[in-house]
């Protein structure tokens, strides 16, 4: 059940993080959608708890492999998106690939939710693999 549980919540704040960053326009220059990184951090930081306690940490890892591929573009983009504000560039340049948007004023709040959202999914994984290191040393089965 907590492997279920922590599983769906991580893949819901994959999807969310992955629609967020891919779907949308920058209409006006509007970076908004960039918001959707606070929902998706809330959703991996919900899944850590379960994922932390599941009986079944090799499966959980092995389900989580998929996504950890997202998590590596998370990470990737918040840095990207740190690095464009620092520099000035709108984030809608960054997010449509182009140049001519404006800056919309929230680069800088843009960049630390990614990093932030990154971090935490991050953390979420890394719980996962303490608890299987845990349960591989006390020589429980690990399901």
């Amino acid at each position: 059940m907590r492997v279920g549980t922590g599983l769906a919540l991580f893949y819901l704040g994959t999807m969310n993080a992955f629609l967020a960053v891919n779907v949308g326009t920058c209409t006006q220059g509007d970076a908004t959608r960039l918001w959707g990184g606070v929902l998706s951090a809330i959703l991996y930081a919900l899944a850590c708890i379960p994922l932390w306690k599941t009986s079944k940490p090799g499966l959980a890892l092995a389900l989580l492999a998929p996504a950890a591929l997202v998590v590596i573009g998370e990470t990737t983009f918040g840095f990207r998106l740190m690095v464009a504000s620092s520099n000035g560039v709108p984030a809608c340049d960054l997010l449509e690939n182009t140049t001519g948007y404006s800056i919309d004023g929230d680069e800088a709040i843009y960049a630390a939710i990614w990093l932030v959202l990154s971090a935490v999914g991050w953390v979420a994984a890394g719980l996962v693999v303490s608890n299987l290191i845990r349960r591989v040393r006390h020589g429980e089965r690990l399901g």
